[in-house]
């Protein structure tokens, strides 16, 4: 009969000691893959999200050390342990390959690179991809909406017409849009105004939840300027005018008590008629009728005037020249100037200023002399 063999209790005690220790070993020495522990949020909208990371730290100190952070009683937690969390802590660093101008699909690479000198408790190389999901779709705004809802007046004279204001009619928070206009102060009826929103603005609607369709132009065409004849010989009651021009002068320079020797007696001698249509900016010093400069649609006439005493000795008493005239010149569609809209205008210039002198200022002022 055979003898049964029996196993020695003693020995497989020792083996299955072993087998555990090496077990909890192992399991001490396992390391945390820090990659599962990070989450991505994903912010702004399709095309133009941004994406930044968290880290469940709670979890990892909860996973590695045991410790639950919103339970651990004070002094409960050894120096040591308190020194081995903080240095995992800073043990590692996190890149992601993408995390400006994303889109919904879009696929983020992070990786985690630990620096084992600081901890063993976390691999040294880990490595993980996220899909990029839940950004929202980004408002529209096309050349059809800006010309919709951006309204352009107009002001000035036509050829050097300005836009007025810029009104908004948006819904939508859209208040901060600012434009400029290409030719601005050139303008001309029946033309296209180009209006553009400037390039701080499209910068702006880049860190926002719109989204600019094309280059953010669009263009209205130009009305409401006011029409002032390029030359004199266009205004079909040019005569009126200048049969006003010289009653105006010679109402300003009549004369006054001529039989007496404190009388005035005046001689009036025109130099010249001239014409500007478009105003000139000018420092002439301060007088209320010295706008020769600043208006549109100007004729005046250019007089030599000599005042003489009254009485039988007709003494001269001063020479000097008067430029005086009209401005507003606004033609209507028949080209024809309302005269009840002229505004007088009126410079004077002593006996320091040569006739001659007088004239070249004139041509300073964009005046053009006709006949």
């Amino acid at each position: 009969m055979r003898k049964k063999k029996f196993i020695n209790m003693r020995v497989l005690g020792k083996y299955i000691g072993l087998f555990s220790l090496l077990l909890i070993l192992s399991a001490c020495s396992s390391k945390e893959d820090l990659t599962d522990y990070i989450e991505l949020k994903y912010y702004g909208i399709d095309t133009r999200g941004t994406a930044s990371y968290v880290i469940d730290e709670e979890a990892i100190v909860k996973n590695i050390f045991d410790i639950d952070v919103n339970s651990v009683e004070p002094g409960s937690i050894s120096s040591e342990t308190i020194a081995e969390v903080n240095d995992l802590s800073k043990s590692f660093e996190i890149n992601l390959d993408k995390k400006e101008n994303l889109s919904n699909g879009d696929k983020i690479t992070v990786t985690v690179t630990v620096d084992p000198e600081m901890t063993k408790r976390l691999k040294e190389k880990s490595e993980r991809v996220f899909e990029v999901s839940g950004l929202p779709e980004g408002t529209k705004i096309t050349a059809a909406d800006l010309e919709k809802n951006v309204i352009v007046t107009f002001k000035g004279a036509n050829g050097k017409g300005i836009v007025s204001n810029i009104d908004k009619t948006f819904e939508s928070d859209l208040s901060f849009l600012n434009f400029e206009v290409e030719n601005d102060g050139e303008l001309k009826n029946g033309e296209q105004a180009k209006i553009s929103l400037t390039q701080e603005t499209i910068e702006r609607l880049n860190d926002s939840d719109f989204i600019l369709d094309g280059d953010g132009s669009f263009t209205v065409e130009i009305t409401g300027l006011i029409n002032y004849a390029q030359s004199a010989n266009e205004i079909t009651n040019l005569d009126d005018i200048k049969r006003m021009l010289s009653e105006g002068i010679n109402r300003k320079y009549k004369n006054s008590s001529e039989q007496y020797s404190w009388g005035r007696v005046y001689e009036i001698n025109l130099e010249g008629i001239f014409y500007r249509q478009f105003e000139k900016k000018v420092d002439e010093g301060f007088s209320w009728q010295s706008n020769l400069g600043d208006s549109n649609g100007n004729l005046v006439g250019v007089y030599s005037v000599k005042e003489f005493s009254g009485g039988t000795e007709g003494k001269l008493n001063k020479k000097f020249t008067i430029v005086y005239g009209f401005s507003n010149l606004v033609l209507d569609e028949n080209n024809k100037v309302n005269l009840t809209e002229l505004i007088e205008i009126s410079k004077g210039y002593d006996d320091t200023y040569s006739l001659e002198s007088v004239l070249k200022l004139m041509e300073g002022y964009n005046y053009m002399e006709f006949k």
